[in-house]
């Protein structure tokens, strides 16, 4: 059992991390929430390992604390992220950790690096145990003692070179098999290049190679070894030890692939960080484009070509919010709620945007037209499967074009389907096929795991299926793969159907409530502004606009009876709309307030009601729906 100290500030990971370790056998000693904790408990409870978020609190950071314990304690630390930039990557290099585990945990990257990690330490300390003590070496450590002559024979004194390359010691010793015979070709060069070297020098060396076992197989040897020479100068020998280190340069690669998620981890990062960032900026752009388009449309006769123009503008915006919240979803700054939601229209909107970036070579067949298609999703999670699997199709048939066929059908499930993994029920089943050159036998089961991929480094991620996978599987749902190589592959998605399919009655529009209160509204630009005063006035409202949240809040400080509501942004460049809020509560406990936002992740409902907020708006709003909203608030009062 080893003794494992983790340090995070987040006590929901620590708590969830020490349960997983526990799991797997290990002994948690402590819970360090800082660099400076980290270090102290270090000292009293000398654990086998330290598990170290990066970014923590306080004086000293993840990275500053590791390097101290490691010098002070010498006790190997596995570094823990969710997202670091290249300064803090580059730093955490230079203390040579001995490996990372990458936020969301997944129980096996756990497990593997713990091992690791601990096994590599072990590895040091028999070296460096070794190096001290030959006497030591040549009886206790995984190392082989020889003796070497000009003309690549080799003599032994440790039979445990049977074990390493298969031939006995007499195989060598009797000459009827040199070194130079199982030395791969390609290193011999190199080998003797740090040969001379050494000769030139005091005479030892360290070097790494490869040999071929009698069994075919390569292992990798650590050759440390020092060359004796007569007074005159001539090589006698050469002594030495040779350690098997195929282990650790397994363990290296598995360090360099561990290095190389971390970075792809940050870049999806910054692609996510752009594209919120873009959402956010196009959320403000159709805030104001939405509201404006539907004032026009009231104004202008009924069947007007421009009434028409103004409805396809309007249509098209919202087609764009929807985009928007896919880019937010990708940049992780959506807030994963499941609801009724019917999947044609959805995939529809994504085949028009898979249609623009595949090439004209590839033809998208697409039958829609199923009775029962309402799902309980996050709309833009099923987005996410579709902008997945259908360019994913594509893209196998991008060399010589093809056909893409999407389709949805309803389907019965009768009984436990144990390998479908499946209840009995009514279920709506996606298929995406394609024509491609489709999946090798011998990598099909390996598709969905994370960070697999075949496609050339710097083009794909390894996490797309992967995330398709654990959608579906969140919707109560199952996928499955069907390939042969060269006749294309089929993905089937089988979606549990809710029970109440509602067929929806057309409403007539009803008129927007209307009212005369006294509204203070504040956000910072200026075009919003001016359409939200002009959709409250038309109702009827008093409406008191500023930009400024300081100067609405010497406003309504100066007279907080004069309103009735105030509507506030939640990001604004002189005062959040959380501190906005506080302020104004502070002078008023009772005005009623509510709170707009483009980012779902800053603030849901439940934390709103906490502030004090009594309604939340996401823009883009339809005015509808805002002035619904509106009436409501003021009628609660």
């Amino acid at each position: 059992m080893s003794k494992i100290l983790i340090t995070d500030d987040e006590a929901y990971i620590s708590t969830q991390l020490k349960e997983r370790l526990t799991m797997m056998g290990h002994e948690v000693v402590g819970r360090a929430s800082s660099g400076e904790s980290s270090i102290e408990m270090a000292k009293n409870l000398c654990p086998d390992l330290v598990l170290m978020d990066i970014v923590m609190p306080g004086k000293l950071d993840g990275i500053a604390a590791a390097e101290i314990i490691k010098k002070e304690q010498d006790i190997p630390v596995l570094f823990m992220t969710g997202y670091a930039d290249d300064q803090l990557i580059e730093r955490a290099k230079q203390v040579e950790p001995y490996g990372y585990i990458l936020k969301p945990f997944q129980e096996k990257e756990i497990k593997a690096s713990i091992e690791i990690a601990l096994h590599k330490k072990e590895m040091e300390r028999l070296l460096y145990k070794s190096e001290k003590k030959y006497r030591e070496l040549v009886n206790n450590i995984p190392g082989v003692v020889f003796t070497g002559y000009k003309n690549w024979s080799i003599d032994f004194i440790d039979n445990k070179i049977e074990a390493l390359t298969g031939h006995t010691m007499k195989d060598f010793n009797s000459r009827k098999l040199k070194w130079l015979d199982i030395i791969f070709k390609d290193d011999i060069e190199p080998m003797q290049k740090i040969f001379t070297k050494a000769l030139k020098s005091d005479k030892t060396y360290i070097r790494e190679y490869r040999i071929t076992s009698k069994n075919g197989e390569k292992n990798w040897l650590q050759q440390r070894a020092r060359i004796i020479c007569d007074s005159q100068g001539e090589i006698l020998s050469v002594t030495g030890i040779l350690f098997d280190i195929s282990n650790l340069k397994r363990m290296e690669k598995e360090k360099e692939k561990l290095e190389a998620r971390l970075q792809q981890v940050q870049r999806m990062e910054s692609i996510g960080t752009l594209a919120g960032g873009v959402a956010h900026e196009f959320n403000n752009i159709l805030a104001i484009i939405i509201p404006n388009t539907e004032l026009a449309i009231d104004d202008v006769p009924d069947r007007s070509l421009a009434k028409e123009c103004l409805d396809e503008i309007r249509s098209a915006s919202l087609r764009a919010s929807n985009v928007v919240q896919q880019m937010l979803s990708f940049a992780h700054k959506d807030l994963t709620e499941r609801q009724p939601v019917k999947l044609a229209p959805i995939i529809k909107d994504c085949l028009r945007l898979v249609q623009t970036s595949i090439p004209g070579t590839i033809e998208i067949s697409q039958d829609l037209s199923c009775e029962f298609d309402t799902v309980l999703a996050d709309p833009t999670r099923i987005s996410q499967v579709i902008m997945n699997l259908c360019p994913n199709a594509a893209q196998a048939m991008s060399e010589h074009g093809g056909v893409l066929k999407v389709t949805l059908k309803n389907v019965e499930v009768e009984n436990q389907d144990e390998e479908l993994d499946v209840k009995p029920g009514r279920y709506v089943k996606l298929t995406v096929s394609d024509t491609g050159h489709g999946i090798q036998p011998e990598i099909i089961d390996r598709i969905f795991d994370p960070y697999f991929t075949t496609k050339e480094v710097g083009k794909g991620t390894g996490m797309g299926l992967s995330v398709v996978h654990g959608i579906v599987k969140n919707c109560r749902g199952t996928i499955t793969v069907h390939s042969e190589p060269g006749k294309g592959s089929v993905f089937e998605v089988l979606l549990p159907v809710i029970e109440a399919e509602t067929k929806q009655k057309v409403k007539e529009p009803e008129a927007l409530p209307t009212g005369s209160e006294r509204i203070l509204f504040v956000d910072d630009e200026q075009s919003l502004v001016k359409v939200v005063r002009r959709i409250l006035e038309r109702l009827g409202y008093e409406v008191e606009t500023k930009t400024n949240p300081d100067e609405a809040l010497d406003l309504f400080r100066s007279g907080p009876d004069r309103f009735d509501l105030v509507i506030t942004d939640m990001t604004m460049p002189q005062m959040t709309g959380k501190r906005l809020v506080k302020e104004i509560l502070n002078i008023r406990a009772d005005m009623p307030i509510i709170l707009c936002t483009g980012f779902h992740e800053k603030i849901s409902e439940e934390n709103a009601g906490e502030l004090g907020i009594k309604a939340l708006v996401f823009k883009p709003f339809a005015a509808r729906d805002f002035s619904i909203t509106v009436r409501n608030v003021l009628d609660e009062k």
